[in-house]
């Protein structure tokens, strides 16, 4: 009998009814005094209530651990038919949740990437133009830590008020602005400044967010190429328009002037040598600057190399009695480069040195192997050049002396084309002057490779 209750127990409290303990009783053929009965439904109410209480813990321990953030827990799905049915609702949720927040959390992975690796500089602003983010590259251009930036408001960081109406607009209107703005510092930046408003549905703007390009090196481009096209415009136009007055004046009857004939044909014959010149220095700096046409590189005799071009400008050099020596020690390491490029670049600088040096000058090349690299000078008794000319040696037609440079036949692109050359080849050049004592060109260039 015993084992029978127990048995009706059990599957009673399963079944949860007093319906199926008499279907059971009645089948079963067994007699059951009321009293039986009684304690029967008792047990099965209070396993019931048990069953159910175990069920609800379990739910609400479930959503405690989902409320601190923990959703990979799961409810039992027991208990009565209605909780289990929740259990397994509730254990569906949260497991669609937990694809989303896992979908969500890469999306943010890839935002902060992209945030961080950013080049332009990233702000963004609350709606009182206090900054909430910065990335790194903010650092570069407002010479502040981004990570110090925050709850600091736009001015703070960059005093521009250009910039700060820039983000008052977007915050008023909710338009996207653009504008241009110059950062002085000790070089001044020039930075492209882009604000968009930050807004929630349909509600009012809630911020900014602010991109900052620095485009200074392209405005340094921009305006390099204006004045590279005219100067080449400019000094095209010069012997071609000399060019074309002394044919005109030959075609007119002078050239019925033996002398006269003479004269203008030797002027004439000045001035389209110059053309060549020039359009073959603009051809050469158009192959170096190119990309991918860098010639191939060999071990290289810098004393024989030297030697060669000495004798190449000597009888320029004895014209104006100017001594050109070649100090370069024979046993000097062989370096590694182009060869007529290493001949441009000493050529270049010799021609340059006889332009500017008075009659019974100097010029002296000498060259020293230290640190993997041989350091090439080329010194000359010249006029110098002024300390203010000397940042701009280098850039294309830039002359110290525009009517000397002319009158003595440069193109005011040999320096540009020494600086190419030698940066092509993995070196530097650096130049050292006193007006009235003469210039000093130093250029590098990498030792070549092991002997074997």
């Amino acid at each position: 009998m015993t084992q029978w209750i127990s048995s009706v127990v059990g599957r009673t409290a399963a079944s949860g009814g007093l319906c199926t303990l008499a279907v059971l009783a009645g089948i079963s053929g067994y007699h059951v005094p009321a009293a039986a009965l009684l304690v029967i439904a008792l047990l099965i109410s209070i396993l019931s209530v048990w069953d159910t209480v175990r069920a609800a813990e379990g739910l609400r321990d479930v959503c405690v651990s989902a409320r601190s953030g923990d959703l990979s827990r799961r409810a039992r799905a027991a208990g009565p038919r209605e909780l289990s049915a929740v259990a397994k609702d509730l254990n569906l949720a949260f497991a669609a949740i937990s694809e989303r927040l896992d979908a969500f959390a890469l999306e943010k992975s890839h935002l902060e990437a992209l945030v961080l690796g950013m080049p332009d500089a990233l702000l963004a602003t609350d709606a009182r133009g206090r900054i909430v983010l910065a990335n790194p590259a903010a650092e570069r251009v407002t010479g502040t830590s981004y990570r110090v930036m925050s709850g600091k408001h736009i001015l703070e960081i960059l005093r521009e008020h250009q910039l700060a109406d820039l983000v008052d607009r977007a915050l008023a209107g909710g338009d996207v602005g653009e504008a241009e703005i110059p950062v002085l510092r000790e070089q001044q930046l020039v930075l492209r400044a882009t604000a968009a408003p930050v807004r929630r549905g349909e509600g009012p703007t809630a911020g900014t967010i602010i991109i900052l390009r620095d485009v200074t090196e392209v405005k340094h481009l921009e305006q390099v190429r204006a004045d590279f096209v005219a100067n080449v415009s400019h000094e095209l136009r010069t012997p071609l328009t000399s060019i074309r007055g002394f044919v005109e004046t030959l075609l007119d009857g002078a050239m019925n002037d033996p002398d006269t004939c003479r004269r203008f044909l030797t002027i004439l014959d000045r001035d389209t040598e110059r053309l060549a010149r020039l359009i073959n220095d603009l051809m050469d700096l158009s192959k170096l600057e190119a990309s991918g046409s860098l010639p191939p590189f060999e071990r290289v005799d810098l004393f024989e190399v030297a030697a060669e071009t000495v004798a190449l400008l000597g009888v320029r050099a004895a014209e104006k009695s100017i001594r050109v020596e070649n100090a370069i020690e024979p046993d000097l390491p062989a370096v590694w480069g182009n060869p007529d490029m290493l001949q441009q670049v000493l050529y270049n600088l010799i021609e340059n040195g006889i332009k500017y040096t008075p009659e019974g000058g100097e010029i002296k090349l000498t060259a020293i192997a230290k640190d993997g690299f041989v350091t090439v000078s080329c010194s000359d008794t010249g006029i110098g050049i002024p300390a203010h000319a000397l940042p701009r040696i280098f850039e294309r037609f830039y002359r110290v002396d525009r009517t000397r440079s002319r009158d003595l036949g440069g193109t005011g692109l040999g320096l540009a084309l020494v600086k190419h050359a030698v940066e092509r080849q993995g070196g530097t050049v650096t130049v050292e002057s006193t007006v009235g004592q003469g210039s000093v060109f130093r250029f590098t260039v990498p030792l070549a490779r092991s002997e074997g």
